[in-house]
């Protein structure tokens, strides 16, 4: 379903009480006045901005997917032995989905949150590659620790935010 974080729920509680507010006006102006425009502004004019607000939710998540943001390098390997490389890469939204493509595969020994603390990983092989997905602390610098092997002379590393 949807993952909703504080900033959609403040919307949506805005949103709403917004629609309240504006339905009640019309409503005691109504009442007062007994004008039939008045009642019919209550429930028309009344729910715009929750329907506003439902419809952009909505819309954010059957219609916006993809990638977010995307960080690209590369890493030089070394000739006669394998190396130890870290690569740092930002993290822009810790609520969306964080994954990593690495091209060629080499051994993943990590990804560290800025505060030097491991976040668990989970890695599959995909053609060509490797792709590891982590979920964020939060947002920051993070960085990826990899093994690249003998006889490999680039790796060429992706960072990518995904909705």
């Amino acid at each position: 379903m949807m993952d909703l974080d504080i900033r959609d729920w403040t919307r949506l509680i805005v949103g709403f009480g917004l629609s309240t507010a504006i339905f009640m006006g019309f409503w005691v102006v109504w009442l007062k006045t007994r004008e039939r425009a008045y009642r019919s502004f209550a429930y028309i004019v009344g729910s715009l901005p929750a329907t506003f607000v439902v419809l952009v939710l909505v819309g954010r998540y059957m219609f916006a997917t993809g990638t977010i943001h995307q960080y690209e390098t590369y890493v030089q390997g070394a000739g006669k032995e394998a190396v130890v490389r870290e690569v740092a890469f930002p993290v822009m939204d810790a609520e969306l989905r964080h994954e990593i493509s690495i091209e060629p595969a080499v051994e993943v020994l990590g990804v560290v949150a800025s505060s030097t603390v491991p976040v668990e990983i989970q890695s599959a092989a995909k053609a060509g590659g490797l792709q590891v997905e982590f979920d964020a602390r939060g947002e920051g610098s993070y960085l990826l620790r990899m093994r690249v092997p003998v006889g490999v002379a680039q790796v060429k590393v992706v960072a990518k935010e995904i909705r």
